[in-house]
């Protein structure tokens, strides 16, 4: 992965200086980032350039400096001024942001920002994949979304100008180790391997003015978005050569590709909107231009493009399954015997008469029969009763039924059992409240258990939801049956009943054939995916436990009325069915403990994907009181 440096001089070999890091330390493709006055550089590492030094436009390190050079991508000034931050901060229309996390980090966009506002952020110090770094929208659209931005490539930066009220922050430039706004892959169709340039500098005109660029002989009529790779040179640096969709008549939603030196070669990767006809717009500037040469590397095949958050909450994560590794328990460990309920976040099982109870399993500390040093496994104990209706289903719910919808996908698990054991699985696409009829028995297949861990891999072809209607609150569900009457023979691949223990670990859904390693999130980022679809202040699902209470101080004495207003930690999928107790463990209650304590009647008001009120129904609480209570928010699909 490249490595992303921030500086704060050009030259001279100082601490700080782009030159004075070690050559032995860099690789190609690393990118810098030098800010002097108001003014910053932006470098790409080209370790094979070995041009001459003109301190400026080709950079070579001091020290061990071979072939590589330091190469001018752009420059940026008069207005951007960049600071380091390592906390939350509401950003500063015309400033630059280096973030230097030691936790979870909100950089929150201005309010009420005007066209051509402009704000940059830059994870100057490579922790995107170890803590949750949020770019906040405030209102405002990102790109036309009305979603937060997640940073969760390390080394990522970009600068967000606003356009309008419809589309918000434009994401204009990226530098880093990739892509910045992350996109959902799930419905990208790779070209392949083209053999030569689909256009070349002389199928162009280039007069200064936009002109269309047909891709319907390639480009299927399903596509919405085109991936172009992209080269250019010309005698004049800082040239453009620009993409758009077409249509478009403003300067923002543009890609661009600049001439960085004199008769140097440059290459971009953009990703453009096109038509229904499959038809984008170039432009560019009016020049002789020596080489212009473009190539499809792929498409998108319907509106699924989308920033990392959102409806397609794990957009830009290669696992779709939400707590696949088990490490988030917000609802307490053990003791999940009913129908429907949930134990593992975002895990529910389901019983007919034959009964369960799930219970967090810990791995002994370096074992090695399932990799990456896994802490928890869900564990299932399950008693048979026989009867053709009967059995006992371990489930996950993937949210928006599009998901892989027309594509293939491989799920990947490990697991065991007290004894040789079966275990099915099934897949189920649900459309949602008001759509089409549910669609089961999705690839079903059977697997032999053993005592011993072993990992499982099954390759499932989702049916195209193509005439279907998508409702309110639609999934993919994995099905993990374990025990089964004669009733669900088709679904099961006749799995039959049975008693023992289920264990299963690091259970992962992806796009394709080819079953991968398991991505290991950081837990801040597992939980806030949870969060989506529950979150409560109680530690281990105690409200007896005062850790992390919600607590309130009177101000006049009242009888009614909203006691406290709460903003949740993450906007949740819909409005949520909130829960309060006492810290005696009360339910609709808070605790006044004035005057040897009393519950108070109390429930929740002003309910939304953001937050709530909490709303005192009954009782007094005088003035001075103090009050303290815990919540819950239940968003599940």
């Amino acid at each position: 992965m490249s490595d992303i440096y921030a500086c704060t001089a050009l030259i001279g070999g100082a601490s700080g200086a782009l030159d004075s890091i070690d050559g032995d330390l860099l690789s190609d493709l690393d990118a810098a980032m030098v800010t002097t006055g108001d003014k910053t550089y932006h470098y790409t590492l080209d370790a094979d350039n070995a041009g001459s030094d003109d301190g400026l436009n080709i950079i070579a390190p001091d020290t061990n400096p071979g072939d590589k050079r330091w190469v001018l991508v752009n420059v940026q000034g008069g207005g951007l001024t960049y600071e380091v931050i390592t906390g939350d901060t509401n950003a500063q229309i015309g400033r630059g942001y280096l973030l230097n996390p030691s936790a979870a980090l909100t950089l929150t966009l201005p309010s009420s920002p005007s066209e051509g506002d402009t704000v940059a952020v830059v994870d100057a110090y490579n922790m995107a994949t170890t803590y949750l770094l949020t770019i906040a929208r405030n209102s405002s659209y990102i790109e036309g979304a009305a979603e937060d931005l997640i940073l969760d490539v390390d080394g990522a930066g970009l600068t967000l100008v606003y356009a309008d009220a419809t589309r918000g922050w434009e994401i204009v430039s990226e530098i880093g180790a990739g892509t910045t706004a992350t996109f959902d892959y799930s419905n990208f169709v790779n070209r392949g391997d083209p053999a030569a340039w689909d256009w070349t500098v002389g199928d162009l005109t280039t007069d200064g003015t936009y002109h269309d660029l047909d891709c319907s002989g390639i480009v299927p009529s399903n596509a919405v978005a085109i991936v172009f790779f992209i080269q250019v040179e010309d005698g004049t640096a800082e040239i453009p050569f620009r993409l758009r969709k077409n249509g478009n008549s403003n300067g923002y939603n543009v890609g661009e590709v600049r001439t960085i030196v004199t008769d140097v070669t440059s290459s971009a990767t953009l990703i453009v909107p096109c038509d229904a006809n499959q038809v984008v717009e170039y432009y560019g500037y009016n020049t002789t231009w020596s080489t212009i040469n473009i190539v499809i590397v792929g498409w998108f095949t319907d509106d699924q493009v989308t920033l990392t958050t959102g409806d397609g909450v794990t957009s830009g994560f290669k696992n779709k399954v939400i707590n696949g590794n088990f490490d988030i328990w917000q609802r307490g460990t053990s003791g999940f015997i009913d129908h429907a309920e949930y134990s593992a976040d975002r895990w529910q099982s389901a019983k007919s008469v034959s009964t369960f109870e799930v219970s967090q399993g810990t791995f002994t500390i370096g074992q090695t029969d399932v990799p990456n040093n896994p802490t928890y496994y869900a564990s299932n104990d399950v008693t048979e009763a026989a009867g053709a209706s009967y059995y006992v289903v371990f489930a996950h719910k993937i949210e928006d039924v599009r998901t892989f919808a027309g594509n293939n996908a491989t799920l990947s698990f490990y697991a065991k059992a007290d004894s040789a054991l079966d275990m099915s699985v099934e897949f189920l696409q649900n459309f949602g409240s008001g759509g089409s009829a549910n669609v089961d028995t999705i690839e079903v297949s059977k697997f032999s258990l053993t005592t011993s861990w072993q990992k499982f891999t099954l390759t499932v072809s989702i049916p195209s939801i193509s005439g279907k209607t998508v409702g309110t609150g639609s999934y993919l569900q994995i099905r993990f049956w374990l025990d089964a009457g004669s009733n669900f023979d088709s679904r099961t691949d006749s799995l039959g009943h049975q008693t023992g223990v289920f264990d299963i670990s690091q259970v992962q859904l992806e796009e394709g054939a080819v079953p991968s390693s398991f991505e290991s999130r950081h837990i801040e980022q597992e939980l806030a995916l949870c969060q989506r679809y529950y979150e409560t202040t109680m530690r281990n699902a105690d409200p007896t436990d005062t850790d992390g209470d919600e607590n309130y101080r009177a101000s006049g004495s009242h009888t009614s009325g909203t006691i406290k207003s709460h903003r949740f930690r993450v906007r949740k999928r819909t409005d949520p069915t909130m829960t309060m107790y006492s810290i005696t463990g009360a339910s609709g209650y808070v605790r006044d403990l004035n005057g040897g304590g009393v519950n108070i009647a109390a429930s929740s008001n002003f309910v939304s994907e953001d937050g709530f009120h909490t709303y005192q129904s009954s009782g007094t609480i005088d003035d001075q009181d103090f009050v303290r209570w815990h919540w819950t928010a239940d968003a599940e699909l």
